[in-house]
């Protein structure tokens, strides 16, 4: 479970191209398009591949080399769900899951935007995970417990009044699989060492209105937790005017 300095490097490089996909993907969404669900997944993708083979030597072919789940509107109240010919419309969210693979090796980035100015409910459930999100990070620290920290990420949703809307656990290991041990949840009891590396990606999912997913790659360190996504997950930058 504990990566190598090498493979280290190329997942930090993996993250650096996921959130590259997430930028075009805002690009297309900002440009006033209309664009379905599958567009933008397959602009995302095509274009990312296309940027590894330009400045990558080799590029490491891999089944999934690059992936998307484009979620907008009510449909983005599925955690995983697949793109669709669903077009992208103002007063939604947008649900943006994007990862990738340099040299085998696995980096995910996923963002939630609104489109337009966000209602009080949109401000306090994106808000709330947010907030989850960012306990959750702050605990992923060596020696810590999975199933500790995967619950005081959620107590804060629950704490927000809207533990009916989680589906699913804080997070998971990344390496070769883009699912992998460590399990982020409930019932797995692995002590956190330096030099692992999972997601961490609370969401809140409100059937029939739509989703609210944050997620990075995180690095697991002697001190602090750290980062390799860096996309921006406040709220002014989730708001996208169309």
């Amino acid at each position: 479970l504990v990566k190598e300095p090498e493979e280290i490097a190329l997942m930090r490089q993996a993250a650096f191209y996921s959130d590259w996909m997430l930028s075009e993907g805002v690009r297309m969404v900002r440009s006033g398009t209309r664009y379905s669900e599958i567009e933008i997944e397959q602009a995302m993708v095509s274009g990312v591949i296309t940027k590894m083979q330009r400045e990558l030597d080799p590029v490491v072919a891999v089944p999934g080399l690059a992936g998307a789940l484009v979620c907008s509107g009510p449909r983005s109240a599925f955690p995983h769900g697949l793109p669709t010919s669903r077009r992208i419309a103002p007063g939604e969210n947008l649900i943006l899951s994007v990862a990738c693979f340099v040299g085998g090796y696995f980096a995910e980035s996923e963002r939630t935007f609104i489109l337009g100015d966000p209602t009080s409910e949109q401000r306090h459930r994106y808000e709330t995970d947010r907030l989850a999100q960012e306990i959750g990070f702050q605990e992923l620290k060596a020696g810590a417990h999975c199933g500790d920290v995967n619950r005081k990420c959620l107590d804060t949703i629950r704490a927000a009044g809207l533990g009916e809307f989680i589906l699913h656990r804080q997070g998971h290991g990344i390496g070769i699989q883009n699912h992998e041990p460590p399990w982020i949840e409930d019932g797995d009891h692995t002590i956190l060492a330096p030099n692992m590396l999972v997601s961490c990606e609370p969401g809140i999912y409100c059937a029939g209105q739509g989703g609210y997913r944050i997620s990075d790659s995180v690095l697991v360190t002697e001190t602090q937790p750290e980062r390799l996504t860096q996309f921006p997950r406040d709220l002014e930058s989730a708001v996208i005017p169309i």
